[in-house]
C-alpha cells in the first residue's frame, strides 16, 4: 500500500523492520532498495540490492533496480550485467530489454543491440527507440534494404519528425536516385511544408530538370521548372542554416528564367 500510494518513507521504515526480524528476505532488501531508490537515497539502495542478490543472485527486481541505477550513473558494464539476469529470470521482463537495447548500442554489441530491439518490438510494434536504433545498426552496417524498410516504418508513425526525412532523402540522392528522391520529397513536404531540407532538395532537382530541358532545345518547358523551383527556394529562405545557399541558387534560378524567357 506504501508503495501503491508513492509513500516511499514509510515503505523503507516498515521494510527496515522486515530486514531486522528476516536477515535473509532478499525480497524485502530488494524491495528496500527500490524505496531508497526512489528517495534518492543511492548508495544505501545499492547496499541493500547488492545483499538482496547475494541471498538470491538471479532476484529480477534487484537486478532491473541495480541495472537501472548504474545505468542512470553511467557506468555501462555492471547495468549490462544486472540487465542480462533480469532477463535471464524473467524473459518477459522488457524494461531490461528496453534499456539493454540502447546501452547494447553504445557498447558497439550491435548483434545484441539489434536482438534485443526486435525481441521488444514483438510484443510492442511500432515503438521508437528500437525502431530508431535498428535504422542506426543497418546504417553503420551497410544494410541498405532493412535500413529503408525502418525509415519508411519511422516516417508512417511520426511523419512530422523531418529527421527520418532527411535520411531516406540523403539516401536516394547520393545514388542519384532522383524519382525515388522527389517521392519521398514531396511526401515529406505534405507533411512539413516549410522543411528547408526538402525544399532545396526539391529545388536542385527541378533546377536540375530544367536544365535537361533547355539543352534539349525546350525552353518553355524548362521555365516551368525553374519557376517552380524559386518558389520552393523561397521557403528555404526562412530557415537560418540554408539561408545564403538558397540566395546563391536563387540568383542562378533568376539567371536561368531570364535565359529561358527569351
Amino acid at each position: 500500500l506504501d508503495f501503491d500510494g508513492g509513500d516511499y518513507a514509510s515503505a523503507a521504515a516498515r521494510l527496515r523492520r522486515v530486514v531486522r526480524l528476516q536477515p535473509d528476505n532478499s525480497e524485502a532488501h530488494s524491495m528496500l532498495g527500490v524505496a531508497l531508490s526512489q528517495l534518492g537515497r543511492v548508495e544505501e539502495a545499492k547496499a541493500e540490492l547488492i545483499r538482496a542478490l547475494q541471498i538470491d543472485p538471479m532476484l529480477v527486481l534487484a537486478n532491473l533496480t541495480l541495472g537501472k541505477l548504474y545505468e542512470s550513473e553511467g557506468k555501462r558494464e555492471p547495468a549490462i550485467e544486472h540487465l542480462e539476469k533480469a532477463v535471464q529470470s524473467n524473459p518477459n521482463c522488457d524494461e531490461a530489454i528496453y534499456l539493454l537495447e540502447r546501452l547494447y548500442y553504445d557498447a558497439q554489441l550491435y548483434g545484441h543491440a539489434e536482438d534485443a530491439c526486435k525481441r521488444f518490438l514483438k510484443y510492442h510494434e511500432g515503438d521508437i527507440q528500437s525502431l530508431e536504433i535498428l535504422g542506426w545498426i543497418y546504417r553503420r552496417q551497410g544494410r541498405t534494404e532493412e535500413m529503408l524498410a525502418v525509415y519508411r516504418e519511422l516516417t508512417r508513425l511520426q511523419p512530422d519528425d523531418t529527421s527520418y526525412w532527411g535520411i531516406l532523402i540523403q539516401h536516394y540522392m547520393a545514388k542519384a536516385s532522383y524519382d525515388e528522391a522527389i517521392g519521398i520529397i514531396r511526401e515529406s513536404l505534405k507533411h512539413n511544408p516549410y522543411y528547408a531540407y526538402g525544399n532545396l532538395q526539391y529545388a536542385q532537382l527541378l533546377i536540375m530538370r530544367g536544365d535537361d530541358l533547355y539543352e534539349s532545345g525546350d525552353a518553355s518547358g524548362a521555365l516551368g521548372y525553374y519557376l517552380k523551383a524559386k518558389d520552393f527556394l523561397a521557403k528555404v529562405r526562412l530557415d537560418d542554416r540554408y539561408e545564403g545557399l538558397a540566395i546563391d541558387l536563387l540568383a542562378k534560378v533568376e539567371s536561368r528564367i531570364r535565359k529561358a524567357g527569351r
